[in-house]
């Protein structure tokens, strides 16, 4: 058995405690540590699409679109026009403040009305 005033004892309850005191300060520092990346607008971006849709908890839905994406058989932000059912973890992000939606694609300029004409003729 072994005694209290064992030295073997008293360093391994003293190691213990130490490591405790350091956890308890790291999670201190931590839990206080303001988060930048957080707290502005980030734009959805594919590689995030594929880590929400490589999460244990991702819909069926949105794990299929990621296979597609994979194959080349479409793009991150069409997701909403070519998912059906559209994964439901898209109105969740579409929702979050913090989450710029995929912007729509840059439109393109109107036609000009005038017929095209050599300028040599």
């Amino acid at each position: 058995m072994i005694e209290p005033d064992d030295p073997v004892l008293r360093q391994a309850l003293r190691k213990m405690s130490d490591a405790l005191d350091r956890m308890a300060q790291t999670r201190a520092q931590v839990e206080s540590a303001p988060l930048p990346l957080f707290d502005q607008p980030r734009l959805v971006t594919g590689s995030m699409m594929y880590d929400i849709a490589s999460l244990p908890g991702a819909s069926a839905e949105l794990r299929a679109y990621a296979a597609r994406v994979g194959a080349g058989e479409c793009r991150w932000d069409e997701i909403e026009t070519l998912s059906l059912p559209v994964p439901p973890e898209v109105e969740e992000l579409k929702r979050d403040p913090l989450l710029i939606w995929f912007s729509p694609p840059p439109a393109l300029p109107p036609d000009d009305d005038k017929p095209y004409t050599i300028p040599w003729r």
